[in-house]
């Protein structure tokens, strides 16, 4: 089974709702704009950036080439630097969107997930990812 475990260090962001987010994406095709959220854009590249080395790594070690198809398990831990409340579930659409064409093709892939939860750490907040072939 293939299994890549990674840190992304920093404040874990949650996705940002449609009133709060700024004009930085692309149209739809239907004359409507979609836009995202500047801090969920910076994350996102972040967890990906991450994403890559851990690849890089893997591949390296095991001597395989990445393959991005078939279905996959997600699991997530969160550690936040305050009490304030973020759900787990926009949590989860950003570090989803962000492995996206990096370690899979599409997120419709994720098709288990595994183990999520947040947690306070005050002095190293960080996102810990795990992700499975199944």
């Amino acid at each position: 089974m293939i299994e890549l475990c990674f840190t992304v260090p920093g404040v874990p962001v949650a996705w940002h709702r449609a009133e709060h987010m700024t004009k930085t994406r692309r149209s739809d095709g239907r004359g409507r704009r979609l836009y995202k959220h500047a801090d969920d854009l910076k994350y996102q590249k972040q967890v990906g950036w991450y994403a890559m080395q851990a690849l890089a790594s893997y591949t390296t070690a095991a001597r395989v080439v990445w393959d991005p198809s078939g279905d996959w398990a997600l699991g997530c831990l969160w550690f936040v630097p305050d009490r304030r409340t973020r759900d787990v579930d926009n949590l989860l659409k950003n570090v989803m969107d962000a492995l996206s064409g990096v370690c899979f093709t599409d997120d419709r892939q994720v098709c288990d997930l595994l183990p999520c939860a947040r947690r306070l750490d005050k002095e190293n907040p960080r996102t810990l990812i795990t992700l499975q072939r199944r």
